[in-house]
């Protein structure tokens, strides 16, 4: 969850630092782009790590749910996941916002995203079931934007 909070406190032009035990935000200064250099640190081995982060999330969201019977703690962590995912959403949009002229990056954070959406529908479809509701029905196309459907929700 540590990792996920750093993620989660990018604002747009920040980077990531992904060397070392630990995830963190490189703060901007004229040594930036030379440290990151120094290190070997690439933007695709910290978007890497991001993903690597995600997926081990998304492995214990999985594992969790797929038990016959949740505990309460169990529950405090789908909470405490689902809160955090919204919020690391959005640090991956700053991240994206970061690297707008490369379309590689841009094409990979928004499978990423697609990622994040799609653990959650799956997570919200289980507590739903559980509490034997149904998720509300998808709101009608905005008439600003006729034939593209509903508009998408944010985690």
């Amino acid at each position: 969850m540590v990792s996920l909070k750093v993620i989660s406190q990018l604002k747009t032009h920040e980077k990531l630092s992904t060397k070392g035990d630990s995830i963190q935000i490189e703060s901007q200064s004229f040594w930036t782009s030379w440290t990151r250099w120094w290190r070997h640190e690439s933007r695709h081995h910290n978007i890497t790590t991001v993903e690597t982060i995600l997926d081990s999330a998304f492995n214990q969201l999985t594992l969790r749910m797929s038990q016959t019977q949740q505990t309460p703690q169990d529950w405090v962590f789908f909470d405490r996941l689902s809160s955090e995912l919204i919020k690391t959403r959005k640090g991956i949009y700053n991240l994206q916002e970061t690297y707008y002229s490369c379309s590689l990056t841009q094409a990979t954070l928004d499978c990423v995203l697609e990622k994040i959406d799609s653990n959650m529908t799956a997570y919200n479809a289980f507590k739903n079931a559980l509490q034997g509701t149904s998720p509300p029905p998808p709101p009608p196309p905005s008439p600003s934007s006729p034939g593209e459907g509903a508009s998408k929700e944010e985690y």
